[in-house]
């Protein structure tokens, strides 16, 4: 069904934005294509996810005020579509050897990416179709600048991004 069934309104406080913390994960089994996870969702939520076998979600940590994600409703009336693109960033500080081998490995994957934000919640990128990671690697020139990364995350999606609580997300990292 696709009408409106109620109201809605601003939240009654204030909070912080941005992102603490992402979790990622890859959509698919690279040698035999199967899912690594499976969800149930009920209206904006994921009431259970979990992962398939021994594939796991692995946490990023970021530092405060240093990524951010967009969900955008796309459509348009004459084509009666509908659809949700998805944009994020990530900038992450060091250029060691194991990044350069990780963001490589990244770059060449689609992924699904939880978001923990500020306020505490968590929601879901990518569910369905997954996102696609490019990254951009910089020396910087004064001493000051950035020496990293920033990641570029972009997808689509028929639905919306879900919210998903912490304890699920908990046990996709076990």
């Amino acid at each position: 069904m696709c009408e409106l069934t109620a109201g809605f309104g601003a939240l009654k406080c204030d909070s912080a934005a941005g992102i603490d913390e992402w979790y990622i994960g890859s959509m698919r089994d690279s040698s035999t294509g199967t899912a690594n996870f499976t969800y149930t969702r009920t209206a904006g939520s994921l009431t259970a996810m979990a992962n398939v076998g021994t594939k796991l979600f692995y946490k990023v940590l970021v530092d405060v005020e240093m990524s951010d994600f967009t969900v955008t409703s796309i459509g348009t009336r004459e084509n009666a579509s509908a659809g949700f693109d998805i944009t994020g960033n990530i900038k992450l500080a060091g250029n060691t050897a194991e990044m350069i081998d990780q963001f490589e490995s990244l770059s060449k994957d689609r992924l699904c990416v939880i978001g923990k934000l500020n306020d505490g919640t968590y929601e879901v990128l990518g569910l369905d179709k997954g996102v696609k990671f490019n990254f951009a690697r910089t020396s910087g020139t004064k001493f000051e600048d950035m020496n990293g990364v920033t990641l570029t995350f972009t997808g689509r999606e028929k639905k919306n991004a879900p919210k998903v609580s912490g304890t699920i997300v908990d046990a996709l990292l076990v």
